[in-house]
């Protein structure tokens, strides 16, 4: 089977060549409080094997880590449906994902670009378990794509801290996408650096 790799470095963030300062990147965050939201699962009514292993990560003491969304976001919820969960114990992440049948790239399988977005998401709630904080952006991205994955499908993500750089405020984390019945084959694998704004922004000081 064909395999595939890519690197999005297009969204890398250069801390040297930043023409905002820290603090004002800090404020866009901020959600506005008028602002339209919609939940993370689209509403989707989940299947009864999802909702089994979901009850397992309960047992396991899983927090949910999903939260609403803007009506503008991006990784529309109508179309990527999703449940994340983080173990403060373990200091891990994992989450369902549903591809619906408007992710479509080939015929019948999942676009590459959506995979990418939905993996950022994912890596990202794990980063703001781990360093428990919500104003984080993404430095670097690389998805590995092992297998297409099919669509619609629910998969399951992965995910954990590999290294952390606490003098330059960044954290990588690595990630795995399964299927659900077995979760042992292998869609994706993918690695992220985030940058922790809201610890940059207190060593850095206030802006003049």
């Amino acid at each position: 089977m064909h395999m595939q790799s890519c690197t999005i470095s297009g969204i890398e963030y250069q801390e040297k060549n930043m023409t905002m300062d820290v603090n004002t990147l800090v404020q866009q965050q901020v959600p506005t409080k008028d602002e339209t939201t919609l939940p993370p699962d689209g509403g989707r009514e989940w299947t009864t094997q999802e909702q089994a292993l979901l009850e397992q990560w309960n047992q396991s003491g899983a927090e949910r880590v999903d939260m609403p969304l803007s009506a503008r976001n991006w990784l529309d919820p109508q179309r990527v449906q999703r449940i994340w969960c983080f173990f403060p114990k373990e200091q891990k992440f994992r989450g369902f994902v549903h591809y619906t049948e408007t992710t479509e790239g080939p015929p019948n399988i999942v676009h590459g670009g959506c995979i990418a977005s939905a993996l950022d998401v994912a890596m990202a709630r794990c980063a703001m378990g781990v360093c428990n904080s919500y104003k984080l952006v993404t430095a670097s991205l690389e998805v590995a794509y092992k297998l297409p994955v099919p669509m619609p499908s629910t998969v399951v993500v992965e995910a954990e801290c590999t290294s952390r750089d606490d003098a330059r405020h960044r954290l990588t984390i690595s990630c795995k996408v399964v299927d659900l019945e077995t979760q042992r084959v292998v869609y994706n694998t993918g690695s992220a650096v985030f940058v922790d704004l809201e610890r940059r922004a207190a060593a850095v000081g206030p802006s003049k």
